[in-house]
């Protein structure tokens, strides 16, 4: 079983997390815990002594390990990285256990070309890339198991990195849009030698059709696509 619990600050998610979190761990349950607040606080709602909060870090600030998992190296010239890296090994290697409740701090990464988006100040206690798109996708090792999301700030953006996208051995992509882009950037791949089969295979618009019109339900929309995706595929 998973719950996720999310909500405006200071509505008490962190006391929440933590009464159901050592609820479930007192009644014999395995308890893993995970802390993705910037700023995280559930190891103190939990209780956890000084010393093993010493042994905490969050994830997103472990750089070498995020480049490892995702092609994520920070300064190089890369706008793209591993959506769905390998994570299981995580919770044994940099997790603290208390009172039997597992507890690993993720924190929160941030990717943007754009300096002014990927800053400090709006999003403070973030690991921050600033990378351009150009070529990126190209740098990593892509299968049929990763999902490729094409959602850039332009539309010359957008053709780049659905061109880097079909290179690859995907085994989803979709990239957001209105009929006019999609029809625009697919005229302008196949000018370059993009099969129409090929194109077939691009979600787009992208997105389960669930009404979506708010940021967040558009994200739910199409990260619902992707899992539907790869169940069908088996």
């Amino acid at each position: 079983m998973k719950i996720a619990i999310s909500g405006k600050g200071g509505t008490g998610k962190t006391t929440l997390t933590a009464l159901l979190a050592q609820t479930y761990a007192d009644r014999g349950r395995e308890v893993l815990a995970v802390d993705s607040d910037p700023s995280p606080s559930l190891a103190g709602a939990l209780a956890f002594p000084d010393e093993l909060l010493a042994k905490l870090q969050p994830i997103a600030k472990m750089e070498a390990l995020i480049e490892e998992r995702t092609g994520a190296k920070p300064g190089a010239a890369a706008g793209f990285f591993t959506l769905n890296p390998r994570v299981d090994d995580l919770p044994e290697r940099f997790s603290a256990v208390h009172e039997g409740v597992r507890l690993l701090e993720m924190g929160s990464v941030v990717f943007d070309e754009r300096p002014e988006f990927a800053s400090a100040e709006r999003f403070p206690g973030a690991a921050l890339h600033v990378r351009p798109f150009e070529g990126g996708l190209r740098e990593l090792r892509i299968g049929g198991n990763d999902a490729v999301v094409v959602i850039t700030p332009e539309h010359k953006y957008d053709r780049e990195v659905l061109g880097q996208a079909l290179e690859t051995d995907a085994g989803y992509i979709g990239m957001i849009g209105s009929k006019r882009k999609i029809k625009a950037i697919f005229d302008n791949l196949r000018a370059a030698g993009v099969s129409d089969e090929r194109l077939a295979q691009v979600h787009s618009p992208i997105g389960l059709d669930i009404g979506a019109e708010s940021p967040a339900e558009i994200a739910l929309a199409i990260a619902a696509q992707i899992v539907d995706h790869f169940k069908r595929a088996g």
